[in-house]
Order: C-alpha cells, then sequence, then structure tokens
C-alpha cells in the first residue's frame, strides 16, 4: 500500500512539473518600440508587466520598462505604440544573430522567436 501511495505521489509531482508552461512561452502583452536588428528584421518590444526574460531598463522618465527583441514579427505589427500579444521562445542558434550589430543600435537585450502573434489575448 505506502509502494502504491509512493508511485502516486512521484507521479503527480512529474505531471504537475511538466504541465507548468515555462516563463517564455506564456501569452504576453508587448508594445512595438522601433526596429532592433536591421539585419533580422527583429523588432524591440516593450512587456507590459516585469518578465524574467526581459531586460530591463530605467526610461527617462524613472520608470523601469522591460524589454525584449522578438523575430517573426508580421510588419503589421511594426507601428510605433501599437499593443498586441505574443507567445514566444529562445533558440540559442537565433537569439544572437549578429550581437555587434544588433547592440550598436539600441543596446543589448534578449532576442526571441515569436510563435505567434495577435492584436487580441491569446488563448491557453
Amino acid at each position: 500500500m505506502k509502494r502504491i501511495i509512493h508511485c502516486l505521489f512521484v507521479f503527480l509531482v512529474i505531471a504537475t512539473v511538466f504541465s507548468c508552461k515555462k516563463d517564455n512561452s506564456n501569452c504576453v502583452e508587448v508594445k512595438y518600440v522601433s526596429g532592433y536588428c536591421p539585419k533580422t528584421g527583429a523588432a524591440l518590444l516593450e512587456l507590459a508587466k516585469p518578465n524574467s526574460n526581459a531586460t530591463s531598463f530605467t526610461d527617462e522618465r524613472g520608470n523601469v520598462v522591460y524589454e525584449i527583441a522578438l523575430l517573426n514579427v508580421p510588419d503589421t505589427f511594426k507601428v510605433k505604440d501599437k499593443v498586441f500579444f505574443v507567445t514566444y521562445h529562445y533558440d540559442a542558434d537565433l537569439g544572437k544573430p549578429d550581437a555587434n550589430a544588433c547592440n550598436a543600435f539600441m543596446g543589448d537585450v534578449k532576442i526571441f522567436v515569436g510563435d505567434s502573434v495577435s492584436e487580441t489575448q491569446c488563448k491557453d
């Protein structure tokens, strides 16, 4: 009986760990800031809420803002201050296409690959 309870407990722990979403796969609200890296077409986005994937900066008003660069953002969303929702993931090969060229324009932010972009909140 103890063995069954132990196995059930282990199964529940494993199921819980694998069912949790990773931070970088969540749907997040963003605002388009500008182009980030001309070579890749990455977009510089400001996140509406703090996020462990983002790079934090203090803006000219003293507010902390969180930014990421995102590949695969359609041109229709690349409008200054446009608010939309994205899901994304990190790809080590695509995340550093040409660090020197990109950083020279805007500073160092993490580059992610966009999985989906939507004007309405993402569906889980």
